[in-house]
């Protein structure tokens, strides 16, 4: 925020789905696994609502196969890591 970026916390698909009805973000960092559903199927109305935006994806799983979905709409790259760390 004091570079001027504004920074918002959600918590959910929905929150999110909410969130871009009134605004458009130019990034997101999206978890796979959120209470109400899969990131991954989220990122079509993301990229329909913010053609332009960069998603970030996370998830906690080892398995980097879980996040390798064809998206349709842009390229997917994984970074797997053994890191046993909660922050960020």
């Amino acid at each position: 925020e004091r570079k001027g970026h504004s920074v918002e916390c959600l918590g959910s698909v929905a929150e999110l789905y909410d969130a871009l009805n009134s605004s458009i973000p130019s990034l997101i960092f999206l978890d796979q696994c959120l209470p109400d559903g899969d990131g991954i199927d989220a990122l079509p109305a993301i990229l329909k609502a913010a053609p332009r935006c960069k998603v970030i994806m996370m998830t906690a799983f080892g398995d980097s196969n879980l996040i390798v979905r064809p998206s349709g709409r842009a390229p997917i790259t994984t970074s797997t890591s053994r890191s046993r760390s909660t922050r960020l």
